[in-house]
């Protein structure tokens, strides 16, 4: 302020020094009953104590100044040293203010300056790169989870309050194709790779890098990655090793290995537990008991590693769903025939018996079945079959005359999804013809398709 003065212009250096704080609260994180202890920052700061400040050598703090003299159009070095106490949390923020105050006499020809400063107390490259799963206490978000084709919304596991990791599960068996891993990137990341490890910790299979798309490594930055029905599956593990072979039962691991944007920045890992389960529940103890004029039937359904999930209770032909991993039913009709479809978290179906059979259709077993065309079939057109099952089956394909009799007839083993053809040989007569299937499941159940009528036109 002022012009012409050449007086030297004092001022007093304080150093401010904060850090967030933070206020300790109780929440049941995990949804098991029980309050967990955890703190949150109070979007607000705190001084920090025990701290050394000196500028130019000079011990200061918030209200004890250095003082400095400088005259007008004179740069000074301001050297500010700041030594952290002991009891400082590793690897936090800490910032605060370098306040030049002007003593009294000068504060009609002097401005006060403030000038911010920021800095970390720790490893750059230890903070988390990634949200921890899901299912863990200190989740931030709740994406870095596991999903397969039909968990959509909701990842594998979660129940509505918590999870069970027992029911991130897959059978081979089921219509799905495999389970895929999602994250939630806090940091801007250098490197993103995703594997499959056995139970002891061994690679079973690489998935890849990101690097299809632009061929390296994609740098993913600080987000949410798309879900539901969004999503992007990532890298699918269809429970195979890399030879291509379905692998034993057991858990496995989908790891998720991150290098932070950083010069020599150590990788990271966070593992998440999948349970491969080829082996159906199994049903026993079915009862029918009469109550009030209607029906209870009750069962037993008992699972071997991913726990039974559901059933679908087929009355008298009729389709009753039963609540999940409840197993109870109770019809106004009393039943004569039942066909039990038990489920477990991995996608597995037994198919139990009671009573009488004539009863039974083909939606028990077949989701759907179509033949096309069904007109004019011959060698140069032929009648594309497409069926699917609700787990993997043996088919039987039999094509019949207006007699009854079997004209031409194949198998085909261990499959969920049918997709072949029918071409008649070339000496078979003009006429109408019809094509079922027969599936038979895995614990024996049997079921033939409802006939699909096709005429031959040579």
């Amino acid at each position: 302020k002022g012009k012409n003065n050449s007086a030297d212009i004092e001022y007093n250096v304080y150093v401010d020094l904060l850090k967030d704080r933070t206020e300790t609260k109780q929440f049941d994180l995990d949804g098991d009953g029980q309050l967990d202890t955890k703190d949150y920052l109070s979007l607000t700061s705190e001084r920090i104590n025990g701290a050394t400040i000196t500028v130019n050598d000079n011990i200061v703090s918030d209200k004890t100044g250095s003082l400095v003299k400088i005259k007008p159009g004179q740069t000074k070095m301001l050297t500010v040293n700041v030594s952290l106490p002991d009891s400082l949390k590793k690897n936090s923020f800490v910032e605060g203010f370098v306040r030049l105050v002007p003593v009294e006499k000068n504060q009609d020809n002097a401005v006060p300056l403030t000038v911010p400063y920021m800095g970390f107390y720790g490893k750059w490259d230890e903070l988390r790169n990634i949200d921890t799963p899901a299912w863990e206490k200190d989740a931030f978000a709740g994406y870095t989870a596991l999903w397969d084709d039909s968990s959509e919304r909701t990842p594998l596991g979660f129940n509505g309050l918590n999870f069970d990791l027992n029911h991130i599960a897959y059978s081979p068996n089921y219509i799905n194709n495999g389970i895929y891993g999602s994250f939630h990137a806090l940091r801007n990341l250098d490197k993103v790779e995703m594997s499959v490890e056995d139970s002891s910790g061994k690679l079973l299979k690489y998935l890849g890098d990101f690097s299809e798309y632009t061929g390296e490594s994609w740098k993913f930055r600080k987000n949410i990655m798309s879900y539901g029905d969004y999503r992007y599956n990532g890298y699918q593990w269809d429970m195979k090793d890399e030879s291509g072979n379905y692998v034993p039962d057991g858990v496995y691991q989908y790891v998720i290995k991150t290098t932070l944007e950083y010069p020599n920045a150590r990788p990271q890992t966070v593992k998440m537990p999948m349970l491969v389960d080829s082996v159906a529940p199994k049903v026993s103890d079915i009862k029918v008991t009469p109550k009030n004029g209607k029906y209870e039937i009750t069962f037993n359904a008992e699972d071997n590693a991913s726990d039974f999930n559901s059933a679908i209770v087929y009355v008298n032909g009729q389709y009753n769903e039963v609540p999940p991993e409840q197993k109870t039913l109770t019809v106004n009709t009393e039943p004569k025939g039942m066909v039990i479809l038990a489920v477990d978290y991995a996608g597995n179906i037994s198919w139990t018996t009671w009573g009488d059979q004539s009863y039974n259709k083909q939606s028990m077993a077949i989701q759907t079945f179509g033949v096309t065309p069904t007109t004019g079939i011959n060698q140069s057109k032929p009648a594309k079959i497409t069926a699917f099952a609700y787990n993997r089956a043996d088919w039987t394909i039999n094509v019949k005359n207006s007699s009854g009799q079997i004209v031409d007839s194949s198998t085909i083993k261990n499959e969920h999804s049918l997709r072949t053809s029918w071409t008649p040989d070339s000496s078979l007569p003009n006429g109408t013809y019809t094509i079922t299937v027969d599936l038979v499941t895995k614990d024996g159940f049997k079921i033939t398709s409802t006939p699909k009528t096709v005429t031959v036109v040579q």
